[in-house]
C-alpha cells in the first residue's frame, strides 16, 4: 500500500535535504512508493509562473517606455532580420503574448517534460534490468528536478535586480551566432546547458541506483543517453523554428 498521507512539512524538509543529502532522500522515495511527486512539481510550477509574471511585467513596463530589448547578437542580423524582429516585438505586446502563452509553454515544459522524461527513463531502465515501476520513475524525475526550482528562484532574483530579461540562457553566450547552421544548433544546445542541468543529471544517476536497483554504470549510461536525446530534440526544434521563422535563433520569451 502506498503511504500518501505524509505531512507537507515533512515533504518540504525532504525537498531541502535533496541538496545536501540526496542518498537518504532517494532511499526514502524508493521505500515510500508512488504519489510523492506533488511537492517538487508544485514548487517548480509556482516558481516558473512567478518568473513568467515578473518577466511579463518588465516587458510591459519597457514597452510603455518605448524600449524594445534587443538580442545580444543584434549586430549580426541582416536589415531584413532586424525589421522582422521589430515587427514581431510590436505584435507581441498583448497580454496573450506577454502572460498567457508563456504560462502555457512554461507549464507544458514542467509537466509534459516530467512525464516524457519519466516514461523514457522507465522504459530504458526496464530494458537494462531495472525493477522500478512507472510511479517510481515519476517520483525520481520529480525529486531530481528540484535544482530547476532553484534555477527559477535565481532567475527571479536576477529579473528583480537587473530589471531586464535574461538574454543568453545557459552557456549560449559563449557561442557567437552567425548564419552557420551548426553554430545555431550548438548555441541552442548550450542555452539548455547549465550547472542546474548537470546537478539534475547527477541526482538522476544517484536516485536511479536506489529506485531501480541497478548498477552505477547502467544508471549513468541510461540517464546520460536519455538526457542527451532530450537535449538534441529540443535544440533541433529550436534550430528548425529559427530556420522556418527566418530568424537567427528562436528564443523563449523572457530568457
Amino acid at each position: 500500500m502506498i503511504r500518501n498521507a505524509v505531512p507537507w512539512r515533512f515533504l518540504s524538509k525532504r525537498a531541502l535535504q535533496v541538496f545536501y543529502q540526496p542518498d537518504s532522500v532517494f532511499d526514502w522515495v524508493a521505500s515510500e512508493g508512488g504519489g510523492l511527486w506533488k511537492v517538487p512539481l508544485l514548487a517548480l510550477t509556482i516558481l516558473t509562473l512567478l518568473r513568467i509574471l515578473i518577466g511579463g511585467w518588465l516587458q510591459v513596463r519597457r514597452a510603455m517606455q518605448g524600449e524594445i530589448p534587443l538580442p545580444p547578437d543584434w549586430t549580426y542580423y541582416t536589415p531584413e532580420m532586424q525589421a522582422q524582429y521589430m515587427q514581431a516585438a510590436e505584435a507581441t505586446k498583448s497580454p496573450v503574448f506577454v502572460y498567457v502563452l508563456p504560462a502555457i509553454i512554461g507549464l507544458a515544459s514542467v509537466w509534459l517534460g516530467w512525464i516524457i522524461i519519466s516514461s523514457l527513463l522507465h522504459l530504458a531502465f526496464t530494458l537494462v534490468g531495472g525493477r522500478g515501476t512507472n510511479a517510481s520513475a515519476l517520483n525520481l524525475v520529480a525529486w531530481a528536478g528540484l535544482p530547476f526550482s532553484l534555477r527559477e528562484f535565481f532567475r527571479i532574483i536576477y529579473l528583480l535586480t537587473a530589471q531586464h530579461p535574461i538574454v543568453s540562457a545557459g552557456l549560449s553566450g559563449f557561442v557567437p551566432l552567425t548564419e552557420n547552421g551548426g553554430l545555431i544548433f550548438v548555441s541552442a544546445l548550450l542555452s539548455l546547458t547549465d550547472i542546474f542541468l548537470i546537478w539534475y543529471i547527477v541526482l538522476l544517476i544517484i536516485g536511479a541506483k536506489r529506485t531501480e536497483t541497478i548498477t552505477s554504470t547502467k544508471s549513468m549510461v541510461v540517464v546520460l543517453s536519455i538526457i542527451a536525446l532530450s537535449l538534441a530534440v529540443q535544440a533541433g526544434t529550436s534550430y528548425l523554428g529559427s530556420q522556418m521563422g527566418g530568424m537567427m535563433v528562436t528564443r523563449p520569451f523572457f530568457f
